[in-house]
């Protein structure tokens, strides 16, 4: 099966663009959280609504001008979310999209079979359970050492997609100077896992090549 899916959903996605172009990363994280109602269409959300699914928070990614990473500088990651601040739960899937249109993000898929898995741990403010991570071989371990490239798509501002987050991933962008701004939304998930995910979110599937097999 896939890790990745095209969507077809509305043109008009987000609203309050000024406070989206205002947001910017806070050192050390390069992410934050929006509430959907404040900065999602209302078509969007209608469509989420039409079958079923439920956003739990919108996260935005950023980076500033002039930070263009590549593969071998990023953290290859599984998202969690801690919900009741003791159990920490895989998050299956988001559909992302760029917030501009000069921006390509490569999403990344790997094999790190070889190397330990690292949870978090240890007391951390609440704003780490709403997103974090397990890591590979130790916390903050960056690049491809130990780590065999399964799966690439490219995530754009035209077409957004779901994307599998409970297994192991990392990204790299094109942006040089502009910033980049990346929109995830999360959901209340009802699945248990990707395929029941997959198998929920196929009424939103694009009609094209991307999207052919593996169903």
């Amino acid at each position: 099966m896939k890790n990745y899916y095209r969507l077809n959903l509305p043109q008009e996605r987000t609203k309050n663009i000024e406070l989206l172009t205002q947001w910017t990363p806070t050192p050390p994280v390069d992410f934050g959280f929006m509430e959907p109602e404040l900065v999602l269409s209302d078509q969007l959300l209608d469509r989420f609504k039409s079958i079923g699914a439920s956003v739990r928070t919108v996260v935005l990614f950023g980076q500033r001008p002039g930070s263009v990473p590549v593969k071998e500088q990023r953290l290859i990651h599984s998202d969690v979310v801690n919900h009741t601040g003791s159990q920490w739960e895989k998050i299956t899937c988001g559909i992302n999209w760029e917030f501009y249109s000069y921006t390509v993000t490569k999403f990344h898929w790997w094999n790190v079979s070889a190397l330990p898995e690292v949870w978090p741990g240890g007391e951390l403010p609440e704003y780490y359970n709403k997103l974090n991570s397990i890591q590979y071989g130790h916390r903050l371990k960056r690049g491809i050492e130990g780590a065999t490239l399964l799966d690439t798509v490219e995530i754009t501002h035209a077409v957004p997609t779901l994307v599998r987050t409970d297994v192991p991933h990392s990204t790299e962008w094109n942006t040089i100077t502009e910033p980049r701004l990346n929109i995830s939304v999360r959901f209340y998930e009802s699945w248990r896992n990707w395929e029941e995910a997959v198998q929920f979110f196929q009424p939103l599937f694009k009609a094209n090549i991307d999207n052919d097999t593996d169903l």
